[in-house]
């Protein structure tokens, strides 16, 4: 929707939608602490958007994630 990169508004914070966690307090008795992290949620629909937004523009879906200049030429060829 943009006209050029100067205008291109890069996605925040505030355009991650509601994340809804749930809680499994058992079967991480292995894991030091016996806890584990929650970080790698965020990223998630970022690159789900982001994956979209290119196949809205290409016609081409990613279904691996980095998704690299050379994926992105070899998915159009």
């Amino acid at each position: 929707l943009t006209a050029g990169l100067e205008d291109y508004r890069i996605p925040g914070i505030g355009d991650i939608p509601a994340i809804e966690v749930h809680f499994v307090e058992d079967g991480f008795e292995h894991a030091r602490g016996a806890g584990v992290g929650l970080s790698e949620l965020a990223t998630l629909p970022v690159a789900a958007a982001t994956g979209n937004a290119l196949f809205h523009a290409t016609g081409w879906r990613p279904y691996q994630l980095p998704i690299l200049p050379a994926h992105i030429v070899q998915g159009l060829g």
